[in-house]
């Protein structure tokens, strides 16, 4: 009978070393496969650098077990039970998804088999690896506190900023002057009043890149006009990450209180007043992304000539239009479609006319038009 076998390898990071590399979890099951006589397609092997926690968000490992549930593998081979979760629960419902489609689960280090007594085991086992992520996350935490709290931006932290090298020798930043020439155009241009996107179309037609060199966009923009460090301040624990009900990895805001301000880290490129001289002038995202008139299809509606979604475009201030979005010139490029303005009113009347057709012949017990 043929056998044919998957092989699932994991590394948090690419720095693991020998023993844990992905190199040397997948020889390892490749020997083991070949000695029980199973074959291996080369599209049959997955290898991520991913965080063992995250079992949702591995593409990988979900592909493989889609797999798994249609029939396509006899055999599944996973170096150790923590590579394929650090979890218990997910990794007890991994094997017994195997077991489910009747697929051989071997880990190279660890219990074989599918019995109650090798699960049993592998949760004891995953439990374990959860408790050892728990505190090794722990220690990693208070370290880079420690770290921030010496005057110095803890790894993985971003030490990049445009406007600044980062000198590895005093593990701080230096300033570019090129780059802050550049950072403090952007707050005067911003306290002048001009706009993100007129001062990325600016930069752009200058030929100026941003720091990964590419063009300017307003989030771009925006985002320069938003950091403290430009005057010198720095925090440290701003945010942090948390794993939703749904496996989602999510990025929340920190009370202030806890934050640690980092000193000494970041000469500052522009003084205090013009920082808030920009942040006055910029005012309100949101209430100037307001507007006095309404649309009710902003979001809803897309072009009937390039399918780009319509937003709302009121003319001179006073007659209700819709647009399509890819007719605006972006900082980056000009427009991409031609189309004329729509007439708000007589647009929604006719979705208006669908939407009670529709509510009206559904023939569903209490529907009535509005």
């Amino acid at each position: 009978m043929l056998r044919n076998a998957a092989i699932y390898t994991r590394v948090s990071t690419t720095k693991q070393e020998d023993g844990t590399s992905l190199e040397t979890q997948l020889a390892a099951c490749l020997n083991l496969a070949t000695e029980l006589g199973c074959t291996v397609d080369n599209a049959h092997i997955w290898q991520e650098v991913a965080s063992g926690a995250d079992i949702i968000n591995r593409r990988g490992f979900k592909e493989m077990r889609d797999l798994i549930d249609i029939g396509v593998f006899t055999d599944v081979f996973v170096h150790a039970t923590d590579r394929a979760s650090r979890d218990p629960i997910d990794l007890l419902n991994f094997c017994r998804q195997c077991s489910r489609a009747g697929v051989r689960l071997h880990f190279i280090v660890g219990p074989q088999g599918n019995d109650d007594y090798a699960d049993l085991i592998r949760f004891v086992s995953g439990f374990a690896g959860k408790q050892e992520r728990a505190m090794i996350a722990e220690r990693t935490a208070r370290g880079k506190i420690a770290v921030a709290r010496s005057g110095r931006l803890p790894n993985g932290t971003g030490a990049g900023l445009y406007g600044y090298d980062y000198d590895r020798a005093t593990k701080t930043r230096t300033i570019n002057e090129a780059q802050a020439n550049v950072v403090r155009r952007i707050f005067k241009m911003t306290a002048a009043g001009r706009s993100a996107w007129n001062i990325a179309l600016k930069l752009n037609e200058e030929g100026i890149p941003t720091m990964r060199g590419k063009k300017w966009c307003s989030i771009a923009v925006s985002r320069t006009l938003q950091h403290t460090a430009y005057y010198g301040l720095n925090y440290y624990g701003q945010t942090r990450s948390l794993i939703d009900e749904f496996g989602r990895r999510q990025v929340e805001e920190r009370p202030k209180e806890e934050w640690i301000e980092i000193t000494g880290f970041t000469p500052p490129i522009i003084s205090e007043a013009l920082f808030e001289a920009a942040k006055e002038r910029r005012g309100n995202p949101i209430a100037l992304r307001s507007t006095k008139q309404s649309y009710l299809l902003t979001g809803f509606t897309s072009c009937g000539t390039c399918g780009t979604s319509i937003t709302g475009a009121s003319r001179m201030g006073k007659t209700r239009q819709y647009r399509c979005r890819a007719t605006y010139k972006t900082s980056v490029s000009g427009a991409t479609c031609h189309e004329s303005y729509f007439n708000a009113d007589e647009m929604e009347a006719i979705v208006w006319a669908e939407v009670t057709r529709a509510l009206t012949g559904c023939g569903r017990m209490g529907c009535r038009a509005a």
